[in-house]
C-alpha cells in the first residue's frame, strides 16, 4: 500500500528531500492540485511513464506535466506565446494546462514520438517547492483507471491504486472539470478541453 504523507509534512525540508528522492528513483505518487488529485512521478524517466501506463490501462497519448514555474516551463518548451510573457503573472499558478512545442531537449520518446508538450503550473496546494532544484519536472495525469471518473479522496486512492508509492494527503477535494487545456501552438490558442479558469482567459482577451 502506498505510504500518506500529509501535506503539510512538506514544510520540513528534511520532509520534501524524502519525497524528492523518491521521485528521482521512479516512485509515483498521488498528490492534490488546485483542480484534481494528479498521478505522477519523475517525466524524463521511461521507466515511470511505462509504469503509469500499467496502472492506468492507457497507452495512446503522452502525459501532461507539472512545473515549478514559467522558467522551467520555457525551458522544456519553446517559444513561449507573447500572451502567456504578458499574462503569465496573472495566471500562473493557476488551472491552466498548455500545449506547447517541445524543445530539443526534451526526448521524443517520452511524447510518444510526437513534438508537443502539455505543460502546467497548479496552484496550491500542490507543493511547487518539491521540483525546486534538478530540472524536475512532474507527470501530471488524473487519479483515474481509463475510462473511469478521477478521484479525490486520498483514502480511496490508497485503496484502489495499491501499487503506487506514495499520496500528499491534501484532504478530500470538491468536483472539478479539470484544468483548461489549450493548444498554445496556434495564435490565437485552440480550447482543447474547457475546464476550470475559463472565465479568466475570456477576461483577459486571450480567448
Amino acid at each position: 500500500m502506498p505510504t500518506i504523507i500529509g501535506i503539510d509534512a512538506l514544510s520540513r525540508a528534511e520532509e520534501r528531500e524524502i519525497l524528492h528522492q523518491l521521485l528521482l528513483n521512479d516512485g509515483i505518487i498521488a498528490y492534490p492540485t488546485d483542480t484534481l488529485y494528479g498521478l505522477g512521478g519523475n517525466f524524463h524517466s521511461l521507466n515511470v511513464h511505462q509504469r503509469l501506463d500499467a496502472i492506468k490501462g492507457r497507452s495512446d497519448r503522452p502525459y501532461s506535466i507539472a512545473v515549478r514555474d514559467l522558467t522551467e516551463m520555457s525551458r522544456l518548451a519553446a517559444p513561449l506565446p507573447d500572451w502567456v510573457s504578458r499574462f503569465g503573472g496573472l495566471l500562473f499558478p493557476g488551472p491552466f494546462t498548455l500545449v506547447l512545442q517541445a524543445s530539443r531537449t526534451v526526448s521524443r520518446s517520452l511524447l510518444r514520438g510526437g513534438s508537443g508538450i502539455g505543460i502546467r503550473i497548479p496552484g496550491p496546494p500542490f507543493p511547487r517547492e518539491i521540483l525546486t532544484g534538478g530540472g524536475m519536472a512532474l507527470i501530471s495525469t488524473s487519479v483515474n483507471h481509463s475510462g473511469h471518473p478521477p478521484l479525490n479522496d486520498p483514502l480511496r486512492i490508497q485503496v484502489e491504486f495499491p501499487e503506487i508509492d506514495g499520496i500528499i494527503d491534501g484532504g478530500s477535494l470538491p468536483d472539478s472539470p479539470g484544468s483548461t487545456v489549450l493548444d498554445a501552438r496556434c495564435n490565437p490558442p485552440v480550447v482543447l478541453r474547457r475546464g476550470a479558469g475559463w472565465e479568466r482567459l475570456v477576461s483577459l482577451g486571450i480567448l
